[in-house]
């Protein structure tokens, strides 16, 4: 697999070293017959050496050279990013090409711009960094903004609104590209919080319809708020449909409820907070929106057929015989 880190003025190295860093331990922990048969090639594309006091980047390709990627990440800039976009066609016709190519395209924060220049936005949905949702729509009219959506995805192209997100997404791709186990490892040990991403897809963000982003909008409101009482008016009035329209397209979507939909989020949430020793059975219980510990339990038991504590030693068990 062959992944690409997009070198430009202004960008901020954290997009590039902290996705280079996640996906090269993901691709380690593959077997070294997985690794020999399917390597992962990761390489930097740009014009520019990129310096600062911590790290220098060199670039392993210009955009001009013929080299086709499966995977290309656009990194944020820092400041007013229309500044560093001007004159720089060879960018905009290199990601045109990648596109052709089938590449899946991640940009982050105000590195968006670039897909939006290059007219691979139109008529799209996208997001980008808060703080230039204003100047983006003005500038860049044809393409839909979903200020609410941290992620959004559409023909091989996601777009996200911060690092913190990217991250989020890359446990996602982590485990489409080497399954589960390796991307729980990841997520463990580059998350601060968990992403659940098993049970939210997050392509499922800012699809091509609206049908597609109001049900992940009020996926991405229960996850906001699974410490609190959640109700379907809280939901509705939230993503901006009526209760009914909420409940009929949700369960048609998702395949579930939104209230089981809501009991799940808060005990597979439960279930990897149970890994964490330091958290009591009320510290979790209050975290995924139980008001005691005892109807945690009981509902914990219910679903699972196993208590919180049982569960727990379980958890330790596999840990200690790993």
């Amino acid at each position: 697999m062959r992944i690409a880190f997009v070198l430009y003025d202004k960008a901020l190295q954290s997009g590039i070293t902290l996705a280079s860093d996640m996906l090269n331990s993901a691709s380690n922990l593959r077997s070294r017959k997985q690794q020999r048969e399917e390597p992962l090639h990761m390489s930097v594309i740009g014009d520019l050496t990129k310096n600062n006091e911590q790290i220098t980047l060199h670039s392993h390709y210009r955009f001009s050279d013929p080299v086709s990627f499966d995977l290309v990440f656009l990194p944020p800039m820092w400041g007013n990013p229309l500044a560093s976009m001007a004159g720089r066609e060879d960018i905009l016709e290199w990601l045109r090409r990648q596109q052709e190519n089938q590449a899946v395209i991640v940009a982050t924060g105000t590195g968006v711009c670039w897909l939006a220049k290059a007219g691979l936005l139109e008529e799209k949905t996208a997001t980008t960094h808060w703080y230039f949702y204003d100047k983006f729509e003005r500038h860049f009219p044809t393409v839909d903004v979903n200020r609410k959506a941290s992620i959004t995805y559409c023909d091989n192209i996601y777009c996200v609104r911060s690092i913190n997100s990217q991250t989020e997404l890359l446990v996602y791709l982590i485990a489409q590209l080497f399954g589960i186990p390796i991307a729980e490892v990841i997520e463990k040990h580059f998350l601060h919080e968990v992403s659940n991403f098993q049970s939210e897809p997050f392509f499922q963000i800012g699809g091509n319809t609206q049908f597609d982003e109001m049900v992940s909008i009020a996926q991405d409101y229960i996850k906001q708020h699974i410490d609190s009482p959640i109700t379907i008016k809280d939901i509705a009035a939230y993503v901006g449909v009526s209760e009914s329209t909420l409940l009929r397209k949700f369960k048609g979507q998702v395949g579930v409820s939104p209230h089981k939909y809501i009991l799940n989020h808060r005990l597979l949430t439960a279930k990897q907070l149970l890994t964490d020793n330091s958290l009591n059975l009320l510290h979790i219980a209050l975290l995924v929106g139980f008001k005691d510990a005892y109807y945690f339990s009981k509902v914990f038991e219910q679903h699972f057929k196993l208590t919180p504590i049982a569960y727990r030693k379980l958890v330790r068990a596999k840990i200690f015989h790993a």
